[in-house]
């Protein structure tokens, strides 16, 4: 959340904390200051969490984790450039509004 703060700062944003009535996550309102005269919208900035933590928290493996997101919409994928042919190792970073409402699709019997 640091590198959004310091990226909305520096690019004139004001970011106001906001709690989301329909679930109990706290979200970032991001408003962008779009021109003079003009109302700023605002840009709504989820909490993005690694596979790892919503693994722990729902008592499944990571891998099943992974395998549930790698190929939807909103996830963050970061990657580093590989050194020496190496394998090039991609990094998840999950929403938190998108894997609560697929977390809940999933096990809904």
């Amino acid at each position: 959340m640091l590198l959004i703060r310091d990226y909305a700062a520096s690019h004139g944003f004001v970011i106001v904390q906001e709690f989301d009535d329909g679930e109990s996550s706290k979200k970032d309102e991001v408003i962008g200051m779009s021109g003079i005269g003009t109302e700023p919208q605002p840009i709504i900035v989820d909490q993005h969490y690694s596979p790892g933590f919503y693994a722990e928290l729902w008592g499944i493996s990571e891998s099943t984790v992974v395998r549930w997101f790698q190929d939807m919409d909103g996830v963050l994928k970061l990657s580093r450039p590989s050194k020496n042919g190496k394998r090039t190792r991609i990094e998840l970073r999950i929403p938190d509004s998108l894997a609560m409402r697929e977390y809940r699709r999933r096990t809904q019997s």
